[in-house]
């Protein structure tokens, strides 16, 4: 029997020790967000991708250039100027900002329809895996922020450290938004406000948190939960507060 209860304690440490090891970051963020709540993770962003690093006080950020003065600026020295000349000061792509989760905004990445089938899931699941390496995904054939329905994203709360993928952990602290709390999506130019109005769990298989309000302007964040599994999702859904 002494043996037996020997050998449980044995794999338990080694699982335990497996888990922390394979899910440090995400749970290193968590910690420090419990030592000091104020020290959150700033998105350092290139625009193609982004770096997670956590920082004591906010990075200040430099006001973009408008594209008057770059026009002015262009005039004065008799040179041609098109907004395309703006390249990443003004990305195209849809972004998320989280200010309670981390400082600062990220992609949001569509996937191709034609790379999605609803009728392999498994083959679709690789799609949106790999292009969680670039951001959140905004999840196929649900509505976009100036449409009716709902606006669905999904991110990692943790993922394997050895992925090459710069946003492991970018939903790692999503369990700290509470009902009243705000996000917002970028989008066209348009920043969208969402109020939190639900945060509850599902299991993974689930998919009602999917289906699109005729009527209603509403996003979901979903991640794995708790950090470091995938035995439950984590959702919160937003409301659209203005226009």
């Amino acid at each position: 029997m002494a043996e037996m209860v020997s050998t449980v304690t044995a794999f338990v440490v080694i699982f335990s020790t497996l888990i922390t090891l394979s899910n440090w970051p995400a749970y290193s963020l968590i910690l420090q967000d419990l030592i000091d709540p104020q020290a959150m993770v700033t998105i350092i962003d290139d625009v193609d991708g982004g770096v997670t690093v956590p920082v004591p006080d906010p990075v200040p950020v430099q006001p973009l250039i408008t594209p008057d003065a770059l026009k002015q600026a262009g005039d004065d020295h008799e040179q041609s100027f098109s907004l395309a000349d703006l390249g990443d000061l003004y990305p195209d792509e849809m972004r998320l900002e989280v200010p309670k989760v981390f400082k600062g905004t990220i992609p949001v990445k569509d996937v191709d329809v034609k790379d999605f089938n609803f009728k392999d899931l498994y083959a679709s699941e690789n799609v949106i895996q790999d292009t969680l390496r670039e951001g959140v995904v905004h999840y196929p054939y649900t509505a976009n922020p100036d449409q009716f329905g709902n606006v669905f994203i999904t991110g990692h709360s943790s993922y394997y450290p050895w992925d090459k993928g710069r946003y492991k952990d970018i939903f790692a602290l999503l369990h700290k938004l509470n009902v009243g709390d705000e996000y917002s999506i970028t989008f066209k130019g348009k920043k969208y406000h969402y109020v939190v109005k639900e945060v509850f769990e599902i299991r993974p298989d689930d998919v009602s948190v999917l289906e699109q309000p005729i009527d209603q302007k509403i996003s979901t964040l979903m991640t794995c939960t708790p950090v470091g599994t995938t035995l439950r999702r984590l959702i919160v859904r937003g409301e659209l507060s203005d226009e």
